[in-house]
């Protein structure tokens, strides 16, 4: 992850790496990624929109990627993601920004924009919707500590084969994969930390009421096999932000970094406008 060039110590004292490219279009693009991922994912989106002129900022979120992981659960609500964005914002100087959320770092965007709306140009957000599949809030407290486990158990089984060694996961390498080999390769990545209170802090966040409240024009892009939301939660979604423009594509949950080109040229057509 050699590309995330700063990092500062936020109001909490934990380190967030992050990055930034300035270029010679006043508005920034700042990309949020998701759940159990980190700001790898953008690498495509980054270096198109860099080459077009734009000044791009990323990040990987507290408890990912390179960033600092406190061990209280505390730290770990929805509040301190939107809160360590700002402070970076902040220290940035950046006024103005289109700002782009995957999945968890969809539902930060919300958070944020509720908190920050003057700093808001346009909104994008990718595999985000209020709704889960139904049935899925209630299978979720069941499954997501299984499925916890079980990467955990396999993360110190690649620790152990690599003497401890860091590995932090490219995800802009698993383009093409399906959901399990995603599963299976996320495993790899031994330095992220999991944690219930950080998931139960997204499913308790009141989007609709916030989606209500969004008067910036916002583009919503879900999967039609998306395994978290429904087409339907996604049309819902837009409703609920009355400026808002839906766009599905074909793939699953993990949308944005299986196929970056189709939604790389949606977000540019988008803030063109």
């Amino acid at each position: 992850m050699y590309f995330l060039n700063k990092e500062k110590r936020v109001s909490d004292g934990t380190k967030i790496r992050y990055r930034t490219h300035l270029g010679q279009r006043k508005n920034w693009l700042v990309f949020l990624h998701g759940f159990r991922v980190n700001s790898s994912i953008w690498k495509e989106y980054l270096s198109y929109f860099e080459k077009k002129g734009y000044s791009t900022l990323c990040l990987d979120l507290r408890g990912h990627g390179l960033s600092g992981k406190p061990r209280k659960i505390s730290k770990y609500r929805l509040s301190r993601y939107s809160k360590d964005v700002q402070e970076i914002i902040l220290k940035e100087k950046i006024k103005s920004m289109f700002l782009i959320g995957y999945s968890m770092g969809g539902t930060i965007a919300l958070d944020f924009y509720e908190k920050n709306p003057e700093k808001i140009k346009k909104l994008i957000l990718i595999s985000t919707s209020p709704e889960l599949r139904s049935g899925m809030k209630k299978k979720s407290r069941v499954l997501f500590p299984i499925v916890m486990t079980i990467l955990d158990f396999i993360r110190e089984i690649y620790s152990k084969l690599y003497k401890k060694q860091k590995i932090v996961l490219d995800f802009s390498k698993l383009k093409n994969k399906d959901g399990l080999e995603i599963l299976f390769e996320t495993s790899k990545d031994n330095v992220s930390r999991l944690n219930l209170p950080e998931f139960a802090s997204i499913i308790a966040f009141n989007a609709k009421k916030v989606a209500k409240k969004v008067s910036v024009p916002t583009l919503i892009i879900g999967g039609d096999s998306d395994e978290l939301f429904s087409v339907n939660s996604f049309k819902l979604f837009k409703e609920q932000i009355r400026n808002s423009v839906l766009k599905i594509f074909k793939g699953t949950h993990c949308l944005v970094f299986i196929n970056p080109k189709k939604l790389i040229k949606e977000i540019e057509n988008f803030i063109q406008k």
